[in-house]
């Protein structure tokens, strides 16, 4: 909720007096201010080029766009753009996490194809300008690619993951489990079909950070349960059932281990690739 509701409320009320004051300026604006709101709530931060993007349209009304959006009490600064071949840093803007979020929520219910399409142009907007900070990069890339394009964006979770955890960057591994449950509940109000494999990533990652962090027996239980499904991802497989014969090797079960061992080297033969 945003620190502006007043404390006498619930979360369920306050959100209910977000809702309605967000449709009151949404039904009083101007169209193209109307649709910069909705635009805005799309990245987690925008300047002008940005919104642009977002816009997909070349009229010379962004900077005014951006003035205009910066007057409301749910837009905050969020500092300047690194500048790019010697041009001016740029202001940017974040908009505060509950209208944000609510006003996806809201364009998911009303218009969830032109909701996935902004997220494309913001993908497509940071593929050609990348955040100057890799590991900024991944996170961003990671967020508008779950939206846009579901398949592509676990695949890109999945590989980052198995970068990080390799390399032991567990805070970052961390990090991207919190922008994936971001992205999660649109996912949901959208009734994507991807989410049972997300899930089931999810749950692997959770699993293997614990092993990582020297957790063996909270993640002896999570990795069982994967292992045990009969729908698991192929692609997802492979990695569960060494995960699992890691923890089993760990409780001293080491006949069983071996024999996990022996089915996730079997399986990873047969991964594509």
């Amino acid at each position: 909720m945003t620190d502006h509701a007043p404390s006498s409320l619930s979360s369920d009320q306050a959100g209910t007096s977000t809702t309605l004051l967000l449709d009151q300026i949404l039904k009083k604006a101007h169209p193209l201010l109307a649709e910069a709101i909705n635009l805005a709530a799309v990245p987690h931060s925008y300047n002008a080029d940005l919104l642009k993007a977002l816009r997909a349209r070349d009229d010379g009304r962004d900077e005014k766009l951006v003035a205009r959006l910066a007057e409301f009490s749910f837009i905050w600064p969020a500092g300047d753009s690194l500048p790019e071949d010697g041009e001016q840093r740029e202001q940017r803007f974040t908009m505060q996490a509950a209208e944000r979020e609510l006003l996806q929520l809201r364009w998911v219910a009303t218009d969830p194809e032109a909701f996935i399409a902004a997220h494309k142009r913001a993908l497509a907007h940071y593929d050609a300008h990348p955040d100057p900070d890799p590991f900024v990069q991944d996170q961003i890339r990671l967020y508008h690619m779950l939206l846009a394009d579901r398949k592509a964006g676990i695949e890109y979770l999945a590989s980052s993951f198995r970068v990080y955890a390799g390399e032991r960057r567990l805070a970052a591994a961390d990090r991207l489990i919190d922008t994936t449950l971001e992205a999660h509940g649109y996912l949901v109000a959208l009734k994507s079909r991807a989410l049972p494999r997300l899930d089931d990533l999810l749950a692997y990652m959770l699993g293997r950070l614990a092993q990582l962090r020297g957790q063996w027996d909270a993640s002896l239980p999570r990795l069982k349960t994967l292992h045990e499904k009969g729908d698991l991802s192929p692609l997802l497989k492979p990695y569960v059932t060494r995960a699992y014969g890691l923890a089993l090797a760990k409780a001293g079960d080491y006949v069983e281990a071996i024999k996990l061992y022996e089915s996730a080297l079997a399986l990873f033969r047969k991964l594509p690739g």
